[in-house]
């Protein structure tokens, strides 16, 4: 493809959230923390590595976070890079505890940031808007970067629903009306001619469905 074809072709970019933690089914909070990947989310990396089987990226980028490091070694690609900016919210003192030693421990600071505006940030934690901010810059270089290229982002569910959010013109602080599943594949398309990211395809987890079996075998 010429430099000029590039130019004008948009920039694909599909997310993808990391596969099942142990904290995902302890109910604890992540956010900048990290668990290993529990025996679940191991099958549900072999179910997103056998729905992408045959596509080769031109760059996969993952969190520097494991989760998402080890979720990303399931995706071919010419190229991967660590990426901090795609870590999820951190939640400063909520990281590690699920609900009952919060309550237990912050319930004051649970409650304010559970009623927040995007722009409260607890004690050691990120703002909606301070995340959202981190994660856009990176999409805004993105096209620049790579224009015409077919790309792939492991992140987390806080930032890609945000991400999301953004591109619908949802406000950041607006009910979670949409969840982001473990392995979920969200398309996004970036148009060269309109300047702007558009959503092609949200949360899609058909891999994880009993009608896609058999697994394909690489």
């Amino acid at each position: 493809m010429s430099s000029q074809e590039e130019q004008s072709s948009p920039t694909r970019l599909l997310l993808i959230r990391h596969a099942q933690t142990e904290w995902n089914i302890q109910r604890r909070f992540q956010g900048h923390g990290d668990s290993p990947i529990t025996e679940e989310g191991q099958e549900q990396l072999q179910r997103l590595k056998s729905r992408l089987a045959g596509l080769e990226f031109d760059v996969v980028y993952s969190s520097d976070l494991r989760r998402t490091i080890e979720t990303s070694q399931m995706l071919s690609g010419k190229q991967r890079v660590e990426e901090p900016r795609l870590r999820e919210r951190g939640v400063g003192i909520l990281e590690g505890l699920n609900l009952e030693q919060i309550m237990a421990e912050h319930a004051e600071a649970f409650r304010a940031f559970r009623s927040g505006d995007k722009d409260h940030q607890i004690e050691g934690g990120e703002s909606l808007q301070i995340a959202l901010n981190r994660a856009w810059t990176f999409l805004e270089e993105m096209p620049e970067k790579h224009p015409g290229a077919e790309l792939a982002a492991v992140s987390h569910a806080g930032l890609i629903r945000l991400i999301c959010k953004q591109i619908l013109g949802l406000a950041l602080d607006a009910p979670n009306f949409f969840q982001i599943p473990n392995t979920s594949l969200t398309q996004l398309v970036f148009s060269p001619k309109d300047r702007s990211w558009s959503l092609e395809c949200l949360a899609d987890t058909t891999h994880l469905q009993p009608v896609f079996d058999p697994l394909v075998v690489i």
